[in-house]
């Protein structure tokens, strides 16, 4: 008797109305075959699955805020018989760390995983969470249950992933405002990624961002200064980069805000070279708060 496989479509009903607005990409198609997120495996290269036991493998999303989202997880057959076996994520946990965390931020995570079945008909089922603040500026949740990966009786499994922290969407270093997840079930190895770059180095109209001053200039001079630096940078990464001063949503004050704008190509590091740029100059330029900002 052959085994039937029942795919049940299941209905999320939001807790809150949030939930609906930050999480409204999850109601589109799954995202293609190509990874564009950065992706760092640990380890490298992973052992087929059978015969050996499960191993606790590790995820890392790097979004172009300068936030990291570690996912951690080990692959079992969740269901074998004679016809096959499902496989799948157990004891999956995701945190969420950044410098700028005060222990006072809404951090969410959905995780979505979808499924093409041999018939056509995509099937999806979304776990969501609300980290908390596990300390060291970062915020961790446990995914309960198991997320599936493969199975011999449907067709190919995706999984894609928002994060917001307080409303606001983190980015991957492609721009896109979910991330792709590749999960690795023993037949694949996930990615090495290319590390962020001090955007600012090697340009002589950027020089002036470690300049020394006597007196510290107030935010309308530096913007000013600023300006033939973004004409540089935007030159060097093929896309529009502008300076404002400029006030966060979050209420923390006024600041030099950097907004890239324009189609970003796959694999365009622009933003997440901004943002490591800011970080390593303490989060800020000529002594004032700085952020990028990607703008549609």
């Amino acid at each position: 008797m052959q085994k039937q496989l029942i795919l049940v479509t299941i209905a999320f009903v939001f807790a809150a109305q949030s939930w609906a607005a930050e999480l409204e990409d999850l109601r589109v198609a799954p995202l293609p075959l190509v990874n564009t997120d950065m992706v760092r495996s640990l380890p490298a290269e992973l052992p087929a699955l059978s015969p050996q036991p499960a191993q606790m493998k590790t995820l890392v999303l790097i979004s172009a805020e300068g936030a990291e989202i570690t996912i951690k997880y080990e692959t079992a057959v969740v269901q074998e018989d004679w016809a096959g076996k499902d496989i799948g994520a157990k004891h999956v946990s995701v945190a969420v760390g950044d410098g700028a965390f005060r222990g006072t931020e809404k951090v969410r995570i959905a995780l979505k995983e979808w499924v093409k079945t041999h018939t056509g008909q995509i099937v999806d089922k979304t776990h969501k969470l609300d980290l908390e603040y596990a300390g060291s500026r970062t915020y961790r949740g446990n995914v309960p249950g198991h997320v599936m990966l493969y199975s011999d009786y449907s067709g190919d499994y995706y999984h894609n992933l928002v994060a917001t922290v307080n409303g606001k969407r983190l980015h991957s270093a492609a721009g896109a405002d979910s991330f792709r997840v590749e999960f690795v079930h023993g037949y694949r190895s996930e990615k090495i990624p290319q590390y962020p770059k001090d955007a600012f180095k090697g340009l002589q109209e950027c020089s002036i961002v470690d300049a020394m001053f006597i007196r510290q200039p107030d935010l309308n001079e530096s913007v000013g200064m600023l300006k033939p630096c973004m004409k540089a940078v935007s030159k060097r990464y093929g896309v529009s980069v502008s300076v404002e001063e400029t006030k966060r949503p979050d209420s923390s004050g006024p600041g030099i805000g950097l907004f890239v704008s324009g189609k970003l190509m796959i694999g365009n590091p622009v933003l997440i070279d901004l943002n490591y740029s800011i970080k390593i100059r303490h989060g800020g330029l000529f002594g004032h708060k700085a952020y990028v900002e990607y703008l549609k």
